[in-house]
């Protein structure tokens, strides 16, 4: 999808990811009886609160999943750092 056009691949995410992204919200809401000071509770909470920020790529095409890019370029300066 690296290749396609920004509209093509909003379309491709919206076909492909979104019915696993709504799976897992799904499952997510089937475990609120977990106890909150529990590990599961402490994730699912936190799952819920970034909901909006982790579904953003799949309505722009522009927005990039991996932030690979990002990462190498921060890196030469973290390794010098800790030399």
């Amino acid at each position: 999808m690296a290749g396609l056009p920004p509209e093509e691949r909003c379309e491709q995410r919206l076909a492909r990811s979104k019915p696993v992204m709504d799976a897992l919200l799904t499952w997510a809401e089937t475990k609120s009886a977990a106890v909150p000071k529990s590990a599961l509770g402490k994730a699912l909470y936190y799952l819920r609160e970034q909901w909006p920020y982790l579904i953003r790529f799949l309505g722009d095409g522009q927005l990039e999943i991996f932030n690979n890019r990002a990462e190498r370029s921060v890196k030469p300066f973290v390794m010098s750092r800790k030399n």
